[in-house]
């Protein structure tokens, strides 16, 4: 997975900004080292810290990730399945219709809306 590229601090702005659709799909997540919520750039994936006590106690369907939808920037949380690509996810986003898989933990296929 890349990490988010900074310049002087500052995010490089290729994904766009949070609420603004990027000009250019993500096509690869970026893995937050650090909850920073205001950093979440779209594609940015943050693993939560305690996901073996939440697959202890909630199975495999119990979250396992916040992440920034790809296409708007929307937050949302994702399970183990669908961060392995068993399931495909959507964005929450009453406004964004975004529809994909990721693969190796890192890539992403988006898919056709229905």
């Amino acid at each position: 997975m890349k990490t988010p590229e900074k310049k002087n601090g500052k995010s490089n702005g290729r994904n766009g900004s949070r609420g603004t659709p990027p000009t250019k799909l993500q096509t690869e997540l970026l893995e937050m080292p650090a909850w920073v919520p205001q950093s979440m750039e779209p594609g940015s994936v943050f693993l939560l810290r305690n996901r073996s006590e939440l697959r202890a106690e909630h199975g495999p369907h119990g979250f396992w990730a916040v992440l920034a939808c790809p296409q708007c920037g929307t937050l949302g949380l994702i399970t183990e399945p669908q961060y392995r690509g068993e399931h495909s996810v959507m964005c929450g986003s009453p406004h964004c219709s975004c529809h994909f898989l990721i693969h190796d933990h890192s890539r992403l296929e988006y898919l056709p809306n229905h």
